[in-house]
């Protein structure tokens, strides 16, 4: 995948941004602003979900391919009807084996795994478009920031000259930016207070050569 759909959306959301804050529009913009929920400035909430993960610096497939479970913490500021700030941190875990893809001559591995800790911190803007009489808000966003990986690896081999178990550990963390993403987000009003929210989330990081895909879901809680 490329990133020339972050391009295009790019282009919409600042058409979008024209539209509202142009002075032939100056009218419409005062009324987008003074019809926003009065004193409600921000929302936190939390997501869970799946992340699909394309390592595009493997050449084999099923090492390129991943599917792990993610989890969400957001906060969100309203600075308009429409357009919402959103900052998040996504975790995302997995455990994979790598048996199959360890060839050492001499060597019998019973055991190579690795752990793997992704977390995603982002921040975005939303364009979101209320209904059903403002109890639903659904949109798309853009928006940018930093990649940060843990990596533990895991291994107990034999070699040919002895049967004696030798254990392998060793980590490995580094950070990477930048990390461009691209959202579409909707939120289900329950009450004064407490909302449901969904989101998905497309991330690419072109330093590491990773793409992600995840779906969350989850609650938040307006304060006003």
């Amino acid at each position: 995948m490329k990133t020339y759909p972050l391009t295009i959306l790019s282009g919409v959301l600042i058409s979008l941004s024209t539209l509202y804050t142009s002075p032939g529009n100056a009218q419409s913009s005062l009324a987008c602003y003074s019809s926003q929920p009065k004193n409600l400035t921000w929302a936190i909430g939390i997501r869970t979900g799946i992340a699909a993960e394309y390592d595009r610096s493997y050449s084999t497939n099923n090492e390129s391919r991943r599917l792990d479970q993610s989890q969400q913490v957001f906060l969100q500021s309203y600075l308009s009807k429409h357009f919402v700030l959103e900052l998040h941190s996504l975790r995302q875990t997995s455990t994979k084996d790598n048996r199959s893809f360890i060839s050492q001559p001499g060597r019998h591995y019973s055991l190579a795994t690795r752990k793997s800790q992704h977390l995603h911190n982002n921040i975005s803007l939303n364009y979101l478009l209320p209904a059903f009489n403002e109890r639903v808000q659904f949109g798309m966003g853009l928006g940018a920031g930093f990649l940060a990986s843990f990596d533990q690896v895991r291994e107990i081999y034999t070699t040919t000259a002895s049967t004696e178990p030798i254990e392998n550990h060793s980590n490995a963390f580094h950070a990477d930016a930048p990390n461009l993403i691209f959202n579409i987000s909707s939120n289900f009003k329950i009450n004064r207070n407490l909302f449901a929210s969904a989101q998905a989330l497309y991330s690419n990081n072109p330093t590491t050569e990773l793409e992600h895909i995840t779906f969350n879901i989850g609650v938040g809680y307006y304060f006003y």
